[in-house]
């Protein structure tokens, strides 16, 4: 890294820098409503079987690499031999502001991530609520309320969500319209997305009595195993 190379070798250079914008939008919309659909619908969703669940995987990648496919084209034919690794973020990118790009590419990018990204945040914060509506409906017909752990996990995972990846959607499509940031802005809205690969754990931890209980007889039961002669 200090020499200026990617060490994993070109190949996976452009794998990084592409598969990093293919599993985006849809990915998270495909899963949260499918989630909402298990809980409206458990009798149904249990008959399911895995030759569905394959075929709805295999229509989300498709569906994702369709968005994504006028990127890909301008990233292979345009822009290829512009890959280099970047001291900003600290991986590989593509130079997007080459003379080689097509004039189409920055405006037609900069409205498929837009719509992706707004559909992705009104997709995760719609069922999310309606995740719980319908939950506090099942627990009343059974004389139930609704508990504060489920609620803070619903809420807590969506704000934590809309917070790691709203400042690098604004920075991303105002730099394709010719807005610039300084390095330090970019980089820290960048890795803000990583906020909420992180932060499952600790909200899970925080909010859930029954995966506290999971993770200490594990770790029970791991140092049982540690201890044995």
């Amino acid at each position: 890294f200090i020499t200026d190379p990617w060490i994993w070798g070109e190949l996976l250079c452009h794998v990084t820098e592409n598969m990093t914008y293919i599993c985006g939008g849809v990915t998270t919309c495909t899963l949260c409503t499918l989630k909402l659909i298990i809980v409206k619908f458990p009798l149904k969703t249990g008959a399911w079987s895995m030759r569905l669940g394959h075929s709805i995987c295999t229509a989300m990648w498709l569906l994702e690499l369709g968005l994504y496919c006028p990127t890909l084209v301008v990233n292979i034919f345009y822009v290829r031999d512009t890959i280099h690794f970047s001291y900003c973020v600290y991986t590989c990118n593509y130079d997007y502001f080459s003379s080689s790009l097509p004039s189409w590419y920055m405006s037609s990018f900069s409205i498929i991530f837009l719509a992706v990204s707004i559909l992705s945040y009104v997709t995760l914060a719609a069922t999310s609520l309606i995740l719980l509506i319908v939950a506090k409906r099942a627990g009343s017909r059974h004389g139930e309320i609704l508990r504060w752990e489920g609620v803070m996990t619903v809420l807590l995972t969506l704000g934590v969500f809309l917070v790691s990846y709203i400042p690098s959607m604004v920075v991303i499509v105002s730099s394709s319209l010719g807005m610039e940031h300084s390095n330090t802005a970019y980089r820290a809205a960048i890795y803000l997305t990583y906020l909420n690969i992180m932060s499952n754990f600790f909200v899970y931890s925080l909010t859930l009595r029954s995966f506290r209980h999971f993770l200490k007889t594990k770790i029970s039961e791991f140092i049982y195993m540690v201890k044995i002669p």
